[in-house]
C-alpha cells in the first residue's frame, strides 16, 4: 500500500512537471513597461501608462545600488546567492504550515521563484483551491531550477528588480523611485532603498504613502535583517532608522510632499500629448500593420521612446498668449458648461441629464437659444430651472458634475515648414482638465473662410492657368446658377481688381471668377487635396439629400464639414516651403524598448504642390496683407492682416473670416516658421465684435518665438523665373514684358 501510494504521488509531480510551461530566457524579461516622451532637446517629459504598466526597466545590473539589492536579498531569500533556484530549508518550514493550516504560506518562495510567478505565472492570485496553488508551486520549483541552469544570477535579480509590483502603480524599483522619491534609482540612499523593499510583501498594506506606520515596521526588520547578515554596520542601521524617523523631514514627510506635488501635475495630458498619442497610434497601424488595439497596448505598455518635434520654449509661448486675458475683450469673453444632472425618483430609480439635453429642450421653445452666458451663475440658473421642469411630484435633482469653458475658443499651431516639424500647440484656451479632450487645432472641423482663396482660386491659376498677380476679374455683381455672391464688406464694388489686390483685401469676386472661371471646380478641389486636406467631401449621400464641396463656393470656404487648424497650417506651410507639402508631425522617431526603430519622421512625408516661382509670388501678394495700404480709392478697404504685422520681421499671411463671423482665422509665416490661429464658439454662435484679438495673439507669439530663437533676419529669397515689370493701374496691362 505504501508502495503504491508512493507510485501515486511520484507519478503525480512528474505529471505537474511535465504540464509545466516551456520558457527561455526571455519570458522572464518583463515586457509591460512606460513609454517616454522626450522633447526636442532629447529631455524626458511625460511618461505613458496604463494601470499595471507603469514600468521602467534597468538594463545594467552594475548600476543597482549595492544597498538596494541588499535590502531585497536580506528580506526576501537570504540564500539567494548560494541555492539552485529552490530553498529546502524555507520548503519544510511552508510544508509544515501548509499542512496545518491549509494555506500554502509565500514566504518559503526564492527570488528566483517570485519572478518566475509574476512572469510566467502572472494569474496566480485568481487560483481558488488548495490543488491549483499546489501545483503552480511545484512548477514553479521546477522552473525556477531550470532558470537558474540557463540565466546568472545577477540577471534574475536584475529581471526581479524590473517585475515586482511597488504599489502606487510602479512596476519595478526604477518606477518606484520616480514615484516616491522623484529621483533615479541610480541615486537611492539605504533608507530609502529599504523603504522599496518593505512594500514587496503586500504593495498596498505597505505602501509608505497610505500606511506610512506599517511600512516604517518592516523597514525596521529589513534593517535589522540587513545587520545580522553583514551587509550594514550597526552604526548603518541606526543612522538609517534615524532618517526614517526624525521629526522633520524624515523620508516619509519627504514620499507625502512628492506625492502631492505628483497628485496635481502628472495626471492630464498637454494638448500636444494629446495630438501625439493620436499620430502615434495611427502610424503604427499605417507604417507597422498593427491593428488599433496592438497599438494602444503598444503605446501604453511597450516601453517605447518616442523622441518628438516638441519645442518647450515655444509650447510655452504659445500657451501663455493664447490664455492672456489681455487680448480678449470683456464683450467677447463668455462660458459654455458641460454637465450631469441626475434626478433620482421616489422609487430609487435615476434618470440623467446632460447639457445636450437642456439645449434640445429649450431649442424646441425657441431655435435660436445657446447654452452660452456672461457668467457661470448665469448658466448655473438656466441649469436650475430645467432641473425644475423635468422633476415631477417627489423626484430630487443634483448636478453631479459640471465643468465651464471659456468662450470664445481657441486654437493655435505653429510649425517648421522646412521639415514639417509641429513645435507647439494649443488646443484651446483656459483651465485644460482631462486628458485626451477635444483638441481644436487638430480634431475640430470648421469652416476656413477666406484663407481657401489663395489655396483652391489663386494658387492654381497662377500655378498652371498662367495667371500672375497682375491678371484682372472685374469685381461686380455675380452669380453662379443662380446664386448671388457679394463682398464681404457688402455690395460695394470696385471694378477691374487684379489677384494682388485680391489677396490683399480678401476680395470674394475675384476669388469666384477666378476659380470658376480660370481654374475650375474640379482643379481646385484636386489642389486643396495636395496641399493636405483630408476632410473634403467630394460627393456623399445623407438623409437629406448628396452633399460635395466640389461647389462654386469652395474657394470662399464652404464646406461640408470643415478642416482643422493642422490642416489649414500645414497647407500654407507648403507656400512658405517654396511649394513643397510635409506632413505635419508631431515626432521625429519611436524606439522599441530595446532602442531598435519602429518608425522614422526624420525625413517626413513631403511632395511638390506647387512651383518654387508659385509660392513666391503668392507670398508676395500675401506681405501686401500684412503691411499693405488702403485699396486706390478707398476710405475703409484696407489690408486685412495689418493687426498681425510685426516689425522686423519678413512675415505673408491670409485672413479668414467665415458667414456672420462663425469663424476667424490668421495663418501666415515668416522664413523660419509657420502659424495658424482660428477662433470661434464651440456651438457656432456668431463673433459679436472685436474680430482683430486673434491677429494679436498670432502677432505676439510670432514676435516672442522670433526673439528667443535669434531668428528675426532672413527674407523671403526670389527665386530665378520671376520677372518684376510696371502694370498700367488704369488698365492693367503689362508696359513691355510680361511678368511670370
Amino acid at each position: 500500500m505504501i508502495s503504491l501510494m508512493t507510485s501515486f504521488g511520484i507519478g503525480m509531480v512528474d505529471g505537474v512537471i511535465e504540464n509545466s510551461p516551456k520558457i527561455t530566457k526571455n519570458d522572464v524579461i518583463p515586457r509591460k513597461l512606460a513609454s517616454t516622451i522626450y522633447d526636442n532637446n532629447g529631455t524626458a517629459m511625460q511618461t505613458l501608462v496604463k494601470s499595471g504598466s507603469n514600468r521602467i526597466n534597468i538594463k545594467d545590473y552594475n548600476t543597482i545600488p549595492v544597498d538596494l539589492i541588499n535590502a531585497f536579498v536580506a528580506i526576501e531569500d537570504s540564500r539567494f546567492w548560494d541555492h539552485n533556484g529552490v530553498d529546502l530549508q524555507g520548503i519544510a518550514r511552508a510544508a509544515y504550515v501548509g499542512l496545518t493550516s491549509g494555506k500554502f504560506s509565500e514566504g518559503a518562495s526564492t527570488i528566483t521563484q517570485q519572478l518566475i510567478k509574476n512572469s510566467v505565472f502572472s494569474d496566480w492570485l485568481s487560483e481558488n483551491s488548495f490543488g491549483a496553488s499546489l501545483e503552480r508551486k511545484l512548477q514553479e520549483q521546477y522552473l525556477s531550477i531550470y532558470l537558474e541552469k540557463t540565466m546568472d544570477k545577477k540577471d534574475i535579480l536584475l529581471n526581479y528588480l524590473n517585475t515586482i509590483n511597488l504599489g502606487s502603480n510602479s512596476l519595478g524599483v526604477a518606477s518606484a523611485s520616480k514615484r516616491y522619491f522623484n529621483k533615479e534609482y541610480t541615486e537611492l540612499n539605504l533608507s530609502e532603498s529599504v523603504i522599496l523593499a518593505a512594500i514587496t510583501n503586500n504593495p498596498t498594506k505597505y505602501n509608505p504613502i497610505n500606511h506610512p506606520e506599517e511600512n516604517l515596521n518592516r523597514c525596521k526588520k529589513i534593517l535589522s535583517d540587513m545587520y545580522e547578515q553583514g551587509y550594514i554596520t550597526e552604526e548603518q542601521e541606526k543612522s538609517a532608522l534615524d532618517v526614517l524617523t526624525q521629526d522633520k523631514d524624515n523620508t516619509y514627510q519627504t514620499i507625502a510632499a512628492i506625492n502631492e506635488t505628483y497628485t496635481n501635475t502628472v495626471n492630464v495630458y498637454s494638448y500636444f500629448t494629446d495630438a501625439l498619442i493620436k499620430q502615434v497610434i495611427e502610424d503604427l497601424q499605417t507604417y507597422r500593420g498593427y491593428t488599433e488595439t496592438q497599438a494602444y497596448q503598444l503605446l501604453y505598455s511597450g516601453g517605447l521612446q518616442i523622441y518628438t518635434t516638441l519645442d518647450q520654449e515655444i509650447q510655452g509661448i504659445v500657451e501663455e498668449e493664447v490664455n492672456n486675458v489681455v487680448y480678449y475683450p470683456s464683450e467677447v469673453t463668455e462660458y459654455s458648461c458641460n454637465f450631469t444632472l441626475t434626478i433620482t425618483h421616489p422609487d430609487k430609480t435615476t434618470s440623467i441629464y446632460t447639457e445636450a439635453d437642456l439645449k434640445a429642450y429649450y431649442k424646441k421653445k425657441d431655435s435660436s437659444f445657446q447654452f452660452v452666458k456672461k457668467t457661470k451663475a448665469d448658466l448655473n440658473k438656466v441649469i436650475n430651472d430645467y432641473a425644475k421642469a423635468v422633476r415631477k411630484n417627489d423626484d430630487k435633482s443634483e448636478v453631479t458634475s459640471i465643468s465651464y469653458t471659456l468662450q470664445p475658443q481657441v486654437s493655435f499651431v505653429i510649425m517648421e515648414q522646412e521639415s514639417g516639424y509641429v513645435r507647439g500647440v494649443a488646443g484651446g484656451r483656459g483651465e485644460k482638465n482631462t486628458s485626451l479632450s477635444l483638441n481644436r487645432a487638430t480634431s475640430s472641423l470648421r469652416q476656413p473662410g477666406s484663407t481657401f482663396k489663395t489655396l483652391a482660386a489663386f494658387a492654381p491659376a497662377i500655378d498652371i492657368q498662367g495667371n500672375t498677380l497682375s491678371t484682372v476679374y472685374n469685381d461686380a455683381p455675380y452669380s453662379v446658377n443662380g446664386k448671388k455672391f457679394s463682398n464681404y464688406w457688402g455690395n460695394e464694388y470696385f471694378g477691374y481688381s487684379n489677384i494682388r489686390q485680391s489677396i490683399e483685401y480678401s476680395m470674394n469676386i475675384v476669388a469666384l471668377k477666378c476659380m470658376n472661371e480660370t481654374v475650375g471646380i474640379d482643379l481646385a478641389y484636386q489642389y486643396l487635396e495636395n496641399f493636405g486636406f483630408t476632410s473634403l467631401v467630394d460627393s456623399k449621400k445623407t438623409s437629406t439629400g448628396v452633399v460635395s464641396d466640389k461647389t462654386p463656393s469652395l474657394c470662399l470656404g464652404g464646406l461640408t464639414y470643415g478642416v482643422t487648424n493642422l490642416q489649414n497650417t500645414a497647407a500654407y506651410a507648403t507656400i512658405a516651403n517654396k511649394g513643397v507639402y510635409h506632413r505635419p508631425v508631431f515626432y521625429t522617431k519611436i524606439l522599441d524598448q530595446d532602442g531598435n526603430t519602429l518608425i522614422s519622421n526624420e525625413n517626413p512625408e513631403s511632395r511638390t504642390v506647387i512651383k518654387e516661382t508659385t509660392a513666391f509670388l503668392l507670398t508676395n501678394a500675401m506681405q501686401d496683407v500684412m503691411n499693405g495700404d488702403n485699396y486706390p480709392g478707398s476710405n475703409y478697404l484696407s489690408a486685412t492682416g495689418k493687426q498681425a504685422n510685426v516689425e522686423g520681421i519678413s512675415l505673408a499671411g491670409k485672413t479668414g473670416t467665415t458667414t456672420s463671423k462663425k469663424d476667424i482665422w490668421f495663418v501666415g509665416y515668416s522664413p523660419y516658421y509657420t502659424a495658424g490661429i482660428w477662433s470661434g464658439y464651440d456651438d457656432n454662435k456668431s463673433i459679436s465684435n472685436s474680430e482683430n484679438y486673434h491677429k494679436k495673439i498670432w502677432a505676439s507669439v510670432m514676435r516672442r518665438v522670433h526673439e528667443i530663437k535669434n531668428k528675426t533676419t532672413k527674407t523671403f529669397e526670389q527665386p530665378n523665373g520671376i520677372v518684376k515689370v510696371k502694370v498700367c493701374k488704369k488698365y492693367w496691362k503689362v508696359g513691355n514684358r510680361r511678368s511670370l
